[in-house]
């Protein structure tokens, strides 16, 4: 058993070069550390991080899926409390508004999730996958005759507006609350992260200001019904409403776009696969959405901090120690995914992490975020067939997502929509 926190790691995953590789080459660093470090000591995530607080201190990485679903289920020995981020430098109150639920432990978490819960529901998606669908259509239709265009331009727009819809964000906020979510979101470079930071304080600011104005025009949103909520006597207060609606508009919004840039990409990568699910989506829609949530993961991590003395994979972890848990790196761990490399629509069974590890954190919106991956992609099948992209993408050098930067310029047959298809959906 490794005892110390001097082992240097074979992969240097707070260095921002190694981020700045490709995407292939970043998972075989994780490979690299899945066979001969599991969990390797890391040093501080200095280029990651906040630079107006005192400097973070260095972490576990955690890169096998056995261990990352362990860690995930036991919040008796490892809190998300002391936060979720890379960086552990936060103030208390910075935290919460960028991480809301995810960064508590029970009771309290149980309570605050509690009171969200019920919008996530599968009869409450259900009277909403209709015009999840419709706005798939309107928005391929908008590009259809054209021949090509940006990728993103046809599906960043859907899960946006489909949180914004849900929240109740009003129409006049929806430009401003996507530019705050991507700056959220897309943090690199020199003064990225405090750009984030602000971004996410704006967000939780904005929630507050509409949730006091539902407190006495109530809508039938979202924002309404968690201003209203109880749950054995308890309300949300108002820094629990701003950092909830922040959390989900964040984490409903450009983590879904991710998912769907990967999807094209995978589908070009692999042209039998997309003929398989061409052919027959009916079979394969429902397990080709699972493979390329796995293939995506584009929450690429989570950090815990150990309550107690304990072990991961026969590493001794000292309480108070950080623990960030690599989902993309368990998502390719060739001890339970074959060929994990082969993106197989057909896959199963398939434990991917896409949503976290399992246990109480384990993402509220998975079924949204599914109606949406599936509607887009068979619209896109449907009305686009030969859509392909032009270029490489270039990924954002950062751990925190995996999101495209700049345009992903794409190609197809024009084909004319309906009358009236063509008319904007984003309003």
């Amino acid at each position: 058993m490794e005892t110390g926190t001097t082992t240097t790691p074979l992969i240097n995953l707070s260095d921002p070069e190694f981020w700045e590789q490709p995407l292939d080459q970043r998972d075989e660093g994780f490979d690299l550390l899945r066979r001969e470090q599991p969990v390797s000591w890391q040093d501080p995530p200095l280029a990651f991080a906040p630079t107006k607080f005192p400097a973070p201190r260095a972490y576990w990485a955690v890169t096998r899926h056995a261990d990352i679903q362990r860690v995930s289920r036991d919040t008796d020995t490892f809190s998300a409390a002391d936060g979720t981020f890379l960086f552990d430098n936060l103030p208390p109150e910075d935290e919460y508004a960028a991480a809301g639920i995810m960064g508590l432990d029970p009771p309290r978490h149980t309570k605050l999730r509690g009171l969200v819960q019920k919008a996530f529901t599968p009869r409450t998606l259900a009277r909403i996958e209709s015009q999840i669908r419709e706005r798939a259509q309107q928005l391929v239709a908008a590009v259809a005759p054209l021949g090509e265009c940006d990728y993103r331009q046809i599906v960043d727009p859907m899960p946006h507006l489909t949180v914004c819809d849900l929240l109740g964000i009003p129409e006049e906020g929806r430009d401003h609350m996507a530019h705050l979510v991507h700056v959220v979101a897309a943090a690199s470079g020199p003064n990225g992260y405090d750009q984030s930071l602000q971004a996410s304080r704006d967000l939780a600011a904005y929630a507050i200001e509409i949730a006091r104005n539902r407190a006495s025009d109530p809508r039938e949103d979202l924002i309404t019904e968690l201003v209203n909520a109880e749950l054995d006597g308890e309300r949300f207060q108002e820094e629990d409403l701003g950092a909830m609606v922040a959390l989900l508009i964040v984490a409903g919004a450009d983590t879904t776009a991710g998912t769907l840039h990967q999807a094209l990409v995978a589908l070009d990568a692999f042209p039998a696969e997309r003929a398989r699910l061409l052919a027959d989506f009916d079979r394969f829609g429902e397990t080709a959405v699972e493979e390329i949530l796995r293939w995506a993961t584009p929450g690429v991590y989570i950090r815990r901090t150990a309550k107690i003395d304990t072990e991961i994979g026969a590493q001794r972890i000292t309480a108070g120690e950080n623990v960030v848990l690599w989902f993309r790196s368990g998502n390719r761990d060739e001890s339970v995914f074959e060929d994990p490399y082969r993106f197989d629509i057909s896959r199963t069974p398939n434990p991917h992490l896409a949503f976290g590890g399992g246990g109480r954190h384990f993402c509220l919106g998975n079924g949204l975020a599914r109606m949406e991956l599936r509607a887009m992609l068979q619209t896109l099948l449907e009305e686009l067939p030969d859509i392909h992209l032009l270029e490489e993408p270039r990924w954002l050098p950062t751990p925190q997502y995996v999101l495209v930067e700049g345009p992903m310029p794409c190609r197809f047959t024009p084909r004319q929509g309906k009358p009236g298809d063509g008319r904007s959906p984003l309003r």
